[in-house]
């Protein structure tokens, strides 16, 4: 008994335990059992027992029981009382053994499992002694997970049931921690982006995850698990840096590889990879066995690099003098320009306020008008004074650019510097480095949105419209792919410049990216605006481009959006253009097709109408109305203006805010402007030859028609053709054409008011006329726009503004015309603001010539009548 007693490992104890189990048939008998445990050497420390508590049979039995180190009990298979519990049991589970041997089965297990407990404990009447992973409930109330092994044996003649307990709670745990830990794992490199490879180096092969390929463009299965192949996408000139960097690492000298290198994705671009790795296991002469790594997709930061490298390059070679400075105005960096303009040299500067340059030359309120045109537009600009290092002073026209923050401040001031005769190229240098597309020269997508915002904006302002135009190529792929992506640039920069010559002054065309292009068009009236512009984008395009012996035809599908009715933001916009434009090649290409079918139906509408309006003058559908003008004091008829009307045989007449749009925009205009002119004169002719007591007619001139340097000989030789004197023919001009271009549009009124010719500056208070040109311009009267007349009465601001304008035009010794006047309290109120003449309804619709005439006969009529 001695030799019972000595103290065995309970490792060896719990795995005999688990070879008896497995080995002893079933049904044996406890003695029996227990006997085979004692033979294989599974002996524990003899330590005092309960003998009231132990049903063995026999000491050695019950030693070997009870000195498990493995919770063992035993227990009945009629009623799943227990019958028998072990020293480990009872510590494991927390009971007594009296509170053991007082419960059931059932009684450990978790209320939810009890019923298919019962279900398990009939079969095992059966037989059945599978092993299975349950969950137990201890005394202090916790739950573990435990691998219980089951054998049916015969106690005190009785059938039990001997169960082996094996605690896999701390298992279970550490398994789950390690899934956690993979999941997140694999969260973590999808999120970097990064794809994952494992070469196995002896046999060449390579394995690639999902992420690897598709960071290629390529499926699942669509690469080859093959070193070689791996080899084969790699450019071929970095092929060899790549492999220095692996013997670099395989040799030990650098802990892992890591190298660039272009890859060839399956549309076949070059994409920038970084690759990294590192061995994990060599065989025993240290040769590689495994290596791992990932690839992480860096061509934006390539391409950003480059951007920044060149913008490095150009920053140092400009010719312009550059400072930049941060958010407190602390210059940061000076460029050898600025060095050689001013003569203070990087590090003199580097760390002050650049104001010492020009501060001691500028007016107190310098400053501070900077800094509000800064916040304002975040751009100033103006012709300053700098001192020099050597004190003498030098002239330089000066910009200020403020790079805003992401929170709503500025991070840097960019100060630019340059002779005034190279401020526009070095200024349009640094513009294209930040906003142009490199390939074509065209505005990029970030400036796009920034003009299309600005156009937004001004629209929402003045009640106007925007066009958005948005374009690709038809079958370009077919030419990149067949022709190369070298001929395919050069046929892009083509239609760049193709495009550049269609463009109205203000408009803007960008390149989106690929073969996509959108135009903007600022301040249009009609959705025909917008449909003349794609009319001639389409037939610009069709000319075929010569390319290296190629003759190419390219023809463009174009969608057009308008704002407001089709989106009243940047992103609606063009993303309704772009939907427009699918429509457009859903309906055979080489179209254009509006985002509404309604604007589609007008522009055809528009369309038709143009073609008629050619025949007009042939067909003497056109003619003129007169509306009387009248002398605010006396009511004199004073004058009339001759105002276009257009006939139609079918469609009757045709409003002249229908077809005058059209005409400027099919180039018609120019023919109907002239047109008006000499019928004008030929009408004055007539009622001077009828003996009537003729007044001046004013005629309006188109911008088209002003833009002509020979307006004042085209005049003059209709004026001598109708025998017309000058002073019957007054010439009306708009504010807005006015102020275009205005030393040309100086050089032209001089020209006609030479002639002896009245001329008038007609709708304004409508457009932005400056105070400095308009006292130059040779003007004789002001008319003020309808607008302001028709809110006199109800607005307090268009009654000052009136009142401003009248007295502006007093100022330069203007006479005062005021337009639209249709009510009595509009006639008096104009008078008390001293305004000289009147026209509109209230004194006289438009007329024909004939109707007209019986005025000329009674021209003091309306002085009787008031």
């Amino acid at each position: 008994m001695h030799a019972l007693r000595r103290p065995l490992p309970a490792l060896l104890c719990a795995f005999s335990l688990l070879l008896l189990f497995g080995a002893w048939r079933s049904g044996a008998p406890l003695g029996s059992l227990l006997a085979v445990l004692a033979a294989g050497g599974c002996l524990a420390h003899a330590l005092g027992y309960s003998h009231r508590a132990a049903p063995l049979t026999s000491d050695t039995e019950h030693l070997l029981f009870e000195q498990s180190s493995l919770p063992m009990w035993i227990y009945s298979l009629e009623d799943l009382r227990f019958l028998a519990v072990n020293e480990a049991a009872l510590r494991h589970y927390g009971y007594t053994r009296e509170e053991f041997l007082s419960l059931d089965m059932l009684a450990i297990r978790p209320e939810a499992e009890r019923e298919g407990m019962r279900e398990r404990l009939a079969r095992a009447r059966l037989g059945d002694e599978a092993t299975r992973v349950s969950r137990h409930c201890c005394r202090d109330g916790r739950e573990i997970l435990v691998e219980v092994h089951p054998h049916n044996v015969r106690h005190a003649g009785r059938p039990a049931r001997l169960n082996l307990i094996l605690d896999v709670s701390a298992r279970e745990s550490a398994e789950a921690a390690l899934r956690e830990s993979r999941r997140r794992w694999d969260e973590t490199l999808e999120a970097l982006g990064d794809g994952l490879w494992d070469w196995h180096v002896p046999s060449g092969r390579i394995s690639h995850s999902q992420r690897w390929k598709a960071m290629l463009g390529y499926g699942v299965e669509e690469l080859a698990d093959r070193h070689d192949e791996w080899q084969k996408l790699v450019h071929p000139e970095d092929l060899p840096r790549v492999n220095e960097a692996y013997e670099r690492h395989q040799r030990g000298e650098v802990p892992v590889f890591e190298c660039e290198m272009r890859m060839r994705a399956k549309s076949g671009v070059w994409r920038w990879i970084l690759g990294r790795g590192r061995i994990i296991e060599r065989d025993d002469q240290g040769q590689p066995l495994r290596m791992v790594g990932t690839n992480s997709d860096i061509t934006a930061r390539k391409a950003g690099e480059d951007q920044l490298s060149l913008a490095a390059r150009v920053f140092e070679h400009s010719h312009d003098a550059i400072l930049i400075a941060d958010s407190q105005w602390r210059t940061l960096s000076v460029n050898r320009a600025f060095t050689a303009l001013s003569g203070y040299t990087s590090s003199e500067v580097v760390g002050c306020r650049p104001h010492f340059l020009v501060e001691t030359h500028q007016p107190p309120e310098f400053f501070a008008t900077v800094k509000s045109a800064l916040q304002r537009r975040q751009f100033w600009a103006g012709e300053v004074i700098n001192v020099h290092a050597d004190g003498h002073e030098l002239y330089v026209d000066e910009s200020i650019i403020a790079v805003p923050d992401d929170r709503g401040g500025f991070s840097h001031y960019i100060i630019i510097a340059s002779d005034i005769s190279e401020r526009r190229e070095h200024q349009a240098r640094i513009e294209f480095l930040a906003h142009y597309d490199a390939l074509t020269g065209l505005p990029n997508r970030s400036l796009m949105q920034d003009r299309l915002g600005l156009a937004l904006t001004q629209a929402e302002r003045d009640g106007c419209q925007v066009g958005v135009l948005f374009f690709d190529l038809d079958r370009f792929k077919n030419i990149n792919d067949s022709l190369g992506h070298h001929l395919g640039d050069r046929l892009l920069q083509a239609v760049a410049e193709r495009v550049r010559g269609i463009l109205r002054e203000g408009d803007t065309v960008a390149r989106q990216g690929g073969d996509e292009f959108v135009l903007i068009l600022p301040r249009i009236q009609h959705g025909r605006d917008a449909a003349k512009v794609a009319a001639k984008l389409c037939r610009a395009m069709r000319a075929p481009v010569d390319l290296d012996g190629h003759q190419l035809l390219v023809t463009p599908s174009v969608g057009i959006a308008l704002f407001p009715q089709d989106g009243r933001d940047v992103a609606s916009l063009v993303k309704n253009a772009d939907a427009a434009m699918y429509h457009a090649k859903a309906q055979g290409r080489d179209n254009y097709q509006f985002y509404t079918a309604e604007l589609n139906a007008r522009a055809l509408e528009s369309l038709s109408l143009e073609n008629e309006l050619r025949g007009a003058m042939a067909r003497e559908e056109l003619r003129l109305h007169f509306q009387p003008q009248f002398a605010m004091a006396g009511g004199r008829l004073t004058g009339a203006e001759a105002l276009l009307r257009w006939s139609h045989p079918e469609r009757g007449d045709i409003p002249p805010g229908l077809f005058i749009p059209i005409a400027e925009e099919r180039g018609l205009i120019g023919a109907l402007g002239e047109w008006t002119l000499r019928e004008a004169c030929r009408q004055i002719r007539a009622w001077a030859a009828a003996g009537m007591a003729v007044v001046p007619v004013a005629v309006n001139l188109s911008a088209l028609q002003f833009r002509d340097r020979n307006l004042a000989s085209r005049i003059a030789a209709v004026l001598h053709e109708t025998g017309v004197a000058p002073e019957y023919l007054h010439l009306e001009i708009t504010e807005s054409v006015l102020m275009q271009h205005v030393e040309i549009t100086l050089d032209t009124l001089r020209q006609l008011s030479a002639l002896g010719l009245c001329l008038a500056i007609d709708d304004f208070g409508t457009g932005y006329s400056s105070l400095s040109y308009l006292h130059r311009f040779p003007l004789d009267k002001l008319k003020i726009d309808r607008s302001f007349v028709a809110e006199l009465a109800d607005s307090p601001d268009a009654l000052a503004l009136t009142e401003t304008m009248i007295a502006m035009a007093k100022g330069l010794r203007l006479k005062v015309v005021a337009e639209g006047v249709e009510t009595e309290a509009q006639r008096l109120r104009l008078g008390e603001l001293g305004c000289d003449e009147l026209q509109g309804y209230l004194v006289g619709r438009p007329e024909p010539a004939a109707v007209f005439a019986a005025r000329l006969g009674l021209r003091d009529a309306f002085a009787e009548a008031i």
